[in-house]
Order: structure tokens, then sequence, then C-alpha cells
């Protein structure tokens, strides 16, 4: 599990603390001893082993008497029946622990049909105003629901649930809460981006700053909801522009791929195969459905339109895949990176935080 993130949320008065997906129990329970802070409570994002495979553990470990005897509680959905789970959480749900923290927990079924996200809301107030919804969010611990410039497979949903996901349940969210999620692919996941968007350069930009981080080792957490609205394919889907972006790469990138050996016995030439794939392009269903908008303008995309876009966005990546390294980057990307890496060593801007590039913008 080298690419995982757990996460360790300690109240400051009582020092009672909770863990978010401790697939490594060990490091869980003793990072929160060096915290000086006794470990209470688990919270599971998902069922997938590598976030809740650590909870019974935790449990057990939190159990013996050197650990002070504790009876972890830990919460899950019921519809992913988690590993070690003891309290069953559902959609609106407030998890409290210690004196302060609060967790709102929020039910998005896409990648599994359970799979919640924990809201860690403001500090209370006497008169009521800071009630328990997103928009008193402060963080947000997001398993694979969000991951960092992307969302989780959906093993379990469709484009339509992560529509309703990411622009429906989660909309009301500020744009300054943070976003912590269940592994660090941001860099894989912002070449993805980048090569379907071949023009932005604030997205550029972005990722040449996060594949810095992570040349010189170091994580990429937290995003925040303003980076994801930014950068994010998925949460980009409401743009009707960035919709028609996507078609562009995508006949680019049809015709980046190369012929089929067999084409030069029996198949068409390269100038019909040219066609063909705009005309494949040209007729696909986001196509169809921008037409028959009048192609929409610009400004907001219809929920249709966004929903065929995030479909539209699964088939891109099999492009991308098929045309480029999306691991580690073709030989021009490198050779930008390094130009990068050069001018940030020159002008002394080597840890450049994305949020302050994509604000700038």
């Amino acid at each position: 599990m080298n690419d995982n993130y757990s996460y360790l949320v300690v109240d400051a008065d009582t020092r009672e603390a909770c863990a978010i997906d401790p697939a490594d129990p060990e490091r869980a329970v003793d990072a929160a001893r060096r915290c000086g802070a006794k470990l209470t409570t688990v919270l599971t994002t998902h069922k997938h082993h590598d976030h809740a495979g650590g909870n019974a553990r935790v449990r057990a470990m939190m159990a013996l008497e050197e650990n002070g005897s504790v009876d972890v509680e830990v919460y899950g959905h019921a519809m992913d029946k988690c590993h070690g789970t003891t309290r069953e959480v559902k959609d609106g749900d407030v998890v409290r622990v210690g004196a302060r923290l609060r967790f709102l927990v929020i039910h998005v079924p896409c990648h599994t049909l359970g799979h919640v996200v924990y809201a860690l809301l403001g500090d209370e107030r006497e008169d009521g105003a800071d009630g328990p919804t997103l928009a008193n969010a402060k963080a947000m611990f997001t398993g694979d629901a969000i991951i960092n410039g992307g969302v989780g497979a959906f093993f379990h949903g469709n484009a339509n649930d992560c529509y309703e996901n990411l622009h429906v349940r989660l909309a009301p969210t500020p744009d300054d809460c943070l976003i912590f999620s269940g592994h660090e692919y941001m860099e894989t996941n912002l070449r993805f981006a980048k090569a379907i968007d071949v023009d932005d350069q604030i997205t550029a930009n972005c990722f040449f700053a996060i594949r810095l981080h992570r040349h010189q080792d170091a994580g990429t957490m937290p995003s925040s909801l303003r980076v994801e609205r930014r950068l994010n394919p998925y949460f980009r889907c409401r743009d009707r522009d960035y919709l028609k972006t996507l078609l562009a790469s995508k006949r680019r990138l049809l015709n980046r791929k190369k012929r089929p050996w067999w084409h030069r016995y029996c198949g068409p030439n390269k100038q019909a195969l040219e066609v063909q794939r705009d005309r494949k392009v040209d007729t696909c269903a986001l196509a169809n459905i921008i037409d028959a908008n009048g192609r929409g303008g610009h400004g907001e995309a219809s929920r249709e339109e966004a929903v065929e876009g995030i479909r539209f966005l699964r088939g891109l990546m099999g492009d991308v895949m098929e045309t480029s390294d999306v691991r580690f980057g073709d030989d021009a990307e490198n050779k930008a990176f390094r130009e990068y890496v050069q001018i940030a060593r020159a002008t002394g801007t080597t840890h450049v935080v994305v949020s302050e590039l994509v604000s700038a913008a």
C-alpha cells in the first residue's frame, strides 16, 4: 500500500483522536501515541481492504491494557459492511469525537455502494448558526470518491452517480474546504487532465508543480475544492466549453493512434481513416447531445451534457493510455519538466502551492 493515505485527527481539548481508514493499524496506533492522544474512533470511508482492512486490528491493539484498554468505535456505512464495524452510519449523521470534533457523514455511492465521505465541521456556536451542513465544512476525508485530480473507479456506479456525488451532494461545500483523499494519485491524474486539455496553461503549471513535489518525495495532500473544481476533469464537466475541448481532444488522440498493420493490405488509407475517426467523434453521444441543444453556447452545461461528459472521460482514458505514458510521461513532457525545474530553481519557486496557482489564475 505504497500510495494509500490514512489520517489521524486529534481533539485539542481532550486529546481524543480518530483515525480515518487506518489500513496500517500499527502506524495509526503509534501515531496517536506519539501525539499524546487516545485513539477512540475509526472512521471508514468504504469496504475495500486497503481502507478498512486495519479496523479490527486497531480495536484489538487499543483494547490492550498498555494502550489504555480503549473500546474503539468503528464507523462505516451499512451497505458496505466494512470490516470491524461496530456502528453503522447513514447520510446526514454526525460523528462526534472529543469535545469539539464533528464529522458530517455524506453518502456518495459509486466507487462502492456504501461509500461515504466525512466532512470535518467548524466549531459549534451557541446560536446554532453553524449547524451540521456542508456549508460549514472545513476539511473533507474523501476516500476514493475524490482522488485529488480525479475520482475512483466506478465499481458499483456509473456516470450519473458520479455527477450526483460531485455536483449535487457535495455542491454546498465551500471552495476553501480542504480535501484529504485516500491515495497519492495526483501526479498521474493531472497528467491525464493535461493530456485532454493541452491548451490549458493553469493545468500544465499545476501538473509540473505536483510532479516536482513528487520528484522531491513530498506528498500532495491536502488539495481543496477550489483546486478540484478548477483542475479535476470530473468537476469541469459542468463547463460546456470544456466538453467541447474533450471532443477536440478525442479527435486529436484518435488521429495520433497508429494505423493497424493490416490496413497496409486491405484497410482504408491514412486519409480515409482520419475521415472515419472524425465521423466517430462527430456522431458520438456527447456531440449529439450538445448539437441537440443548438451547440449550447458557453457557460454551464446541462445535467444531461455533464453526465455524458463524465461518461466520455472514461473512454478518453483509454485513448490517452494508448498514445502516451500516463505513469512516467513521454519525451516531450520530460523535456518540458526539466525546463520547468531549471526555471523553478533559478527563481526559488521549487515549493509552489497548487492552490495558490489556482487562486491567482
